[in-house]
């Protein structure tokens, strides 16, 4: 398994996690949701552009035990993407029979499945899951988002990873599909710049790929290392949120990080780190 974020993809899937996905179907995550929690998810597809690039679906894998990430995404992104479908998927059939009633036909919808339904309701510009993996073992995430990372339109995006309960706190894995093959663009960190952070604090949030690989000496630790020597200083330094993100982002380029620079994104505290572990990642073909 690799630990940086890659992974590599055969068009066969191996039968053990296909007979893991057969015995989940029956064992929903917790389903734990909160108003705003997934919240810097959308703010970061607002700011990337890729419902104007690519389809405008949007596939929410594992809403939970109420609509409300489903709602809220729709009604930030509705306005300015006319032609939005915000799709909700969940394996538990109560969950969805809750939810139907709040459906708007060609604009918010609710389906019934796993990881394998983001192909059967794709193509999607984005698929979204949150909280999901993170209940699961890691030897399952590899073919997981592979699975579903083929129900990506051309230039979609899928996000996975962790977020703390009221989303004060989220790091998620960046996919991004780039002809036949999904490449991995990075770390997102997306702390809330109103709130008093530490980038320690989001190695409580790290995507389940990475949860278990943060030990002291590790690549990943030395990582959060300089992260949060930079933040100090920055803030020691008394500067305003957005001078600390672009001080932070300058800090570890330097320090030998890639990271993406757009200013929208840093301006936000929306840090995407390409390398956290300084190697290339690989491609998910599907």
């Amino acid at each position: 398994m690799a630990t940086n974020g890659s992974i590599s993809w055969s068009t066969n899937c191996c039968s053990a996690f296909a007979d893991a996905l057969s015995r989940r179907l029956g064992q929903p995550t917790r389903g734990k949701t909160a108003p705003q929690r997934l919240r810097r998810t959308d703010t970061f597809i607002a700011l990337d552009g890729v419902l104007r690039r690519s389809h405008p679906r949007y596939l929410d894998v594992g809403f939970g035990e109420d609509a409300t990430t489903v709602i809220e995404t729709f009604e930030r992104l509705g306005p300015t993407h006319p032609r939005l479908c915000v799709v909700g998927i969940e394996i538990d059939r109560a969950r969805v029979a809750v939810a139907l009633p709040l459906a708007v036909a060609g604009s918010i919808e609710f389906v019934r499945g796993g990881f394998e339904a983001a192909e059967r309701h794709g193509p999607a510009g984005v698929i979204r899951a949150m909280n999901v993996l993170r209940q699961y073992d890691e030897r399952d995430h590899t073919e997981a988002v592979a699975t579903m990372a083929r129900g990506l339109a051309p230039d979609g995006v899928l996000l996975e990873g962790t977020s703390s309960p009221s989303g004060r706190l989220l790091c998620a894995n960046v996919y991004r599909r780039r002809g036949d093959a999904v490449s991995f663009d990075g770390l997102l960190f997306a702390p809330n710049p109103r709130r008093t952070w530490n980038p320690r604090e989001l190695q409580t949030v790290l995507p389940k790929n990475w949860i278990h690989h943060c030990e002291p000496g590790s690549a990943l630790d030395a990582f959060f290392g300089a992260f949060e020597k930079s933040v100090g200083a920055a803030r020691r330094a008394e500067l305003e949120s957005a001078a600390v993100a672009k001080r932070v982002v300058g800090d570890l380029e330097d320090a030998g990080y890639r990271c993406d620079r757009r200013p929208a994104l840093v301006r936000r505290s929306l840090f995407i780190v390409r390398d956290p572990l300084g190697v290339e990642p690989s491609l998910v073909r599907t």
